[in-house]
């Protein structure tokens, strides 16, 4: 008796997924309900949406999590500014994983009605939060003094949300411009203009997380030693918020950033179709 290609096909990708976790357990890229969460998350868009928006999604993580790690380890005191030891959380995983899994979902719940609207929010929110990515640790290991993305003339801290620098700005597009040809062939995408949708979504979703993080993003100041920071305690003791709005941490910022990117793609989508 032979077994069909989908009956093997769903033990692999659960087989996949649990090698996939435990490597970037024993990396460190995440901690243990970070991984947790990126189980399911993996698990929900590799059963809905199949092995190409997974592969998108597993790219993105591997590239997000070397690069904070190369460019954190040198520049960012992690357990300063975050209150942090630098691996990347749960709430990390579902800020920049909620969106793609979502479309992920509808994509295989509507895969003729909502078909294309579902692989272009996908691959919005994600290359969106590729940009991000890219632009804030290329910036960081290569980028002098970062400004504040709404006043060039203010000079801010490394890893500071809403600083950017010119050169990590230009990687954050080059990573648009990458990741959109990449997705454009895994998904069968064959317009240059679909491309072109991809790569503004995600590179303006970029701009846009900037921007929340240097306007309404919330800020804090710690009681005892002074430090500016982006978590509510500090050296045991409550900060003070000095800036922005106190729901609003970097994880707020991602999510909004990264939903940001899916509904430009699509929006852009709709116009030109």
């Amino acid at each position: 008796m032979q077994l069909s290609a989908e009956v093997i096909d769903l033990p692999a990708r659960f087989f996949i997924l649990l090698l996939i976790s435990i490597f970037t357990y024993r990396k460190k890229y995440l901690d243990g309900k970070g991984v947790f969460t990126a189980f399911i998350v993996g698990a929900l868009i590799i059963y809905s949406g199949g092995w190409a928006f997974f592969i998108l999604l597993f790219i993105f993580m591997i590239v997000g999590s070397i690069l904070t790690k190369i460019a954190g380890k040198k520049f960012i005191d992690w357990t300063s500014y975050f209150n942090s030891n630098g691996l990347r959380s749960w709430k990390s995983v579902l800020a920049n994983g909620f969106w793609p899994m979502y479309s992920a979902i509808i994509y295989s719940i509507y895969p003729d009605t909502y078909r294309m609207y579902a692989i272009f929010f996908f691959l919005g929110s994600l290359t969106s939060m590729m940009s991000d990515t890219v632009s804030t640790e290329v910036g960081m290991y290569l980028g002098g003094t970062p400004v504040l993305i709404t006043n060039p003339k203010v000079h801010v801290p490394k890893g500071y949300s809403g600083g950017v620098t010119l050169i990590g700005l230009l990687g954050g597009f080059i990573s648009a411009i990458l990741f959109s040809y990449l997705s454009a062939v895994l998904l069968g995408i064959f317009s240059i203009y679909d491309v072109y949708i991809l790569i503004s979504a995600g590179f303006i979703g970029s701009i846009i997380d900037s921007v929340l993080g240097a306007t309404v993003q919330a800020k804090y100041r710690c009681k005892l030693c002074g430090s500016v920071i982006e978590t509510r305690y500090h050296c045991g003791e409550e900060a003070e918020l000095v800036k922005g709005f106190e729901p609003l941490d970097n994880h707020v910022i991602n999510f909004i950033s990264s939903l940001a990117g899916g509904v430009l793609a699509v929006t852009f989508y709709s116009l030109l179709h």
